[in-house]
């Protein structure tokens, strides 16, 4: 049964990330209002949670009136992606909780001006997305903070951590780059090997974790995580259908993994491979598998397995 909706908006962006995988759409319409709260409508009440994301969506003028419909459709967790520069502006961040945002995802991809200004291609966007940050965690909206693991951040990523803690935040995630769009076109200068990207990245969720954050990995396989495998978010991601302007997915969960993600000739003799989702396949298309050793034991199966693995 569908828990989740993933409500894509429309593609417009006050940045340009150079990591960002919708790029090449970036110029199509956006969906309009009626559209969008239908779509709730019409996901209700298999979906008990909704996603709210682009593009960016907090550039919308009717953000407010999605996120009010959503509450008055009885959606529990209502959840915006966003970069945070709109919420900036205390007054947006205020309406938005008032019309019943729960939980905002803020991406965050530098510890200083200079290394996230110049990921998301827009002078002052750091700053206005700490005071957006500050200002959602003020309201009373649970925030996570979510970073996009590329080359040049490598270095910053328990800088970025720590103002997640600092900031009151609720939880930290490290997404590895998807190679797709413009990382696609700056792959070279994007996407870093993972076993150079995985010390920082555990190094960021332990301090993170260590204060209290629920702190979690996106697109990192179980191989390269020994010892922290429950880290990984794709273990905990719920049933979810994608709702956008190219259609509806009514099983992304499949989708991803199919599509997306793929698996490695010795994969088949890890002891997760029932439980891992592998790699977006556009990272061993050029880098290839000796990165990914399978880890021998009994098969994990379930998160049960997983936890009972962990206690022995």
């Amino acid at each position: 049964m569908v828990r989740r909706l993933d409500l894509k908006v429309g593609y417009s962006c006050n940045n340009n990330c150079r990591f960002c995988v919708v790029a090449r759409r970036r110029a199509n319409p956006d969906r309009g209002i009626d559209t969008l709260v239908a779509a709730l409508e019409r996901a209700r009440p298999e979906a008990t949670e909704v996603v709210i994301t682009g593009g960016e969506p907090s550039v919308r003028s009717d953000l407010v009136e999605l996120v009010a419909a959503a509450h008055r459709l009885g959606y529990g967790r209502i959840q915006l992606q966003t970069n945070g520069r709109m919420v900036s502006y205390r007054g947006l961040a205020d309406d938005l909780a008032r019309a019943g945002l729960t939980e905002a995802v803020v991406a965050l991809h530098g510890a200083t001006s200079g290394t996230h200004d110049g990921l998301v291609r827009s002078s002052g966007a750091f700053d206005q997305t700490r005071r957006g940050l500050d200002n959602l965690v003020a309201t009373g909206v649970q925030v996570i903070v979510k970073t996009v693991v590329v080359r040049p951040n490598l270095r910053e990523l328990v800088d970025i951590a720590r103002i997640a803690v600092d900031s009151g935040a609720r939880g930290y995630q490290a997404a590895f780059v998807h190679a797709e769009g413009n990382a696609r076109e700056e792959f070279d200068q994007v996407v870093p090997r993972m076993k150079a990207a995985v010390p920082p990245i555990i190094e960021a969720l332990d301090l993170a974790a260590s204060r209290g954050l629920d702190a979690h990995v996106e697109a990192v396989p179980l191989c390269l995580l020994p010892g922290r495998e429950p880290l990984a978010s794709e273990l905990y991601m719920p049933p979810t259908e994608v709702d956008s302007p190219e259609g509806l997915d009514t099983d992304f969960d499949t989708t991803r993994v199919t599509e997306g993600k793929s698996k490695g000739p010795r994969c088949s003799r890890c002891r997760f491979v029932g439980v891992c989702e592998g790699v977006w396949h556009e990272y061993p298309e050029r880098f290839g598998w000796d990165e990914f050793v399978p880890v021998p034991g009994n098969p994990v199966r379930s998160m049960a397995d997983l936890a009972r693995a962990h206690l022995r």
